[in-house]
């Protein structure tokens, strides 16, 4: 068995692309790719409930007209032209690593493998889960 830490990965954003919170949640995943893979998409349309959150990084936060006020929340599409999926998730995916037992001898890798799910979010406060890609970066 080949055990590494997996994550499923969350945008939380309005239906305009507004991305206001990012969830999430590490794994320990065993097998191959694609057995890993199967495991992150199962849990993507669920685990996104008790996920952990986490803030839009100050980085990627709008700056509101001349006045120069930043709104904690970032545009989906200007992310999608930044450098991946990770660089808004980059603090997340270190305090989650932060947070591993001292005892285990795991920790998340360089490049991990992740379930990337957008979550839609509505003025009646429900959230629809849409899985974007798997992969690993």
């Amino acid at each position: 068995m080949n055990p590494e830490i997996i994550l499923n990965l969350w945008y939380v954003q309005d239906p305009d692309g507004l991305i206001y919170s990012l969830r999430a949640r590490a794994y320990v995943g065993i097998g191959s790719d694609d057995d890993k893979i199967e495991l992150l998409r199962r849990f993507a349309l669920v685990d996104y409930l008790i996920a952990r959150p986490f803030s839009v990084p100050e980085v990627f936060h709008i700056v509101l007209g001349d006045s120069g006020r930043k709104m904690p929340a970032a545009y989906r599409h200007a992310h999608d032209l930044s450098n991946g999926p990770l660089d808004i998730f980059e603090g997340a995916i270190k305090e989650l690593n932060n947070d591993l037992p001292a005892q285990t001898m795991l920790e998340i890798p360089r490049s991990p493998l992740v379930c990337i799910t957008t979550l839609i979010g509505n003025d009646a406060g429900t959230i629809r889960p849409i899985i974007e890609g798997t992969r690993r970066l």
